[in-house]
């Protein structure tokens, strides 16, 4: 086929606008725990995942809510004993952590335990750079009830390879 100049210039405009697997409309139809954050405040979701919703909402919480109060019923504070092994930690460590912040990292992995729903969360975060928000991270996590007794908390920044 050979599109029409002004055809081809719109498909060019609609290929190029957004990677797909990263677009807001894909992250917000996921069935899994997903959403975006700010690279440097990962526990800041900025648009969510129906999967991160659904959890929410089973703890009696909207998206609006939650953002609003900034989780802080839900994500564990440092003052209180669950902290050390929290997923809160392993996402403050990771924006806190220079190669994160510089740029180096791939991705990260974590594993930690989610205060809220009583288990432990594995998940990776994945800086990005959105058109529209800027620097951001998406966060992809599950729930794994089948880690009942865990090593714990880990957090491992992968870098890029050349």
């Amino acid at each position: 086929m050979k599109p029409r100049p002004r055809a081809l210039a719109e498909i060019t405009k609609m290929a190029t606008k957004t990677d797909p697997f990263r677009s807001e409309d894909v992250i917000r139809a996921s069935p899994l725990i997903k959403f975006l954050a700010p690279l440097n405040d990962l526990a800041t979701p900025l648009v969510a995942s129906k999967g991160l919703i659904e959890v929410l909402e089973d703890l009696g919480y909207t998206f609006r809510d939650f953002v609003r109060r900034q989780g802080k019923e839900l994500w564990a504070r440092p003052n209180e004993r669950i902290y050390p092994i929290s997923t809160v930690r392993c996402l403050r460590d990771i924006e806190k952590d220079p190669r994160w912040l510089r740029g180096e990292t791939a991705y990260a992995e974590f594993r930690g335990f989610g205060k809220a729903i009583n288990a432990w969360i594995r998940g990776l975060a994945a800086p990005l750079v959105d058109p529209d928000k800027g620097d951001v991270a998406l966060i992809e996590a599950v729930i794994d009830r089948s880690q009942l007794d865990s090593d714990g908390r880990f957090v491992r920044l992968v870098p890029f390879t050349r």
